[in-house]
């Protein structure tokens, strides 16, 4: 069986498949889908318009494919910045460098003193 699918470029509420909205792409029968395009105005034919059983599935397959690598590259992204949110990271200003360096510099300079004393 052929079908053909369309773009939805406005929301449509249908009794067939329920509520459409904009981006939604459908793969409906020829009558259906001249109704959406030409008489709702809510959809545009996608290229090519008329897909096979087997063409079907190959695109399908690969968009199934594209969409599982998005899928995992947001879930590894929002893994990232839950870690960064949740990670006890201490932020440490340059005043605060600045004074733990000094208690280095005075212990550095004593055993110097000490070293040179003995």
């Amino acid at each position: 069986m052929d079908s053909v699918k369309v773009r939805i470029i406005g929301q449509a509420i249908t009794a067939r498949y329920g509520t459409l909205n904009t981006g939604d792409i459908l793969k409906t029968d020829a009558a259906f889908a001249k109704h959406l395009v030409e008489d709702c105005s809510a959809a545009e034919y996608c290229t090519p318009q008329i897909f096979n059983d087997e063409e079907e599935a190959a695109l399908l397959s690969q968009e199934d494919e594209l969409q599982r690598q998005r899928d995992m590259e947001e879930k590894a992204r929002l893994d990232l910045e839950i870690a960064a949110e949740t990670s006890p990271v201490a932020e440490v200003s340059e005043q605060e460098q600045a004074a733990e360096a000094v208690p280095v510099a005075v212990k550095k300079a004593a055993d110097k003193k000490k070293s040179n004393g003995k």
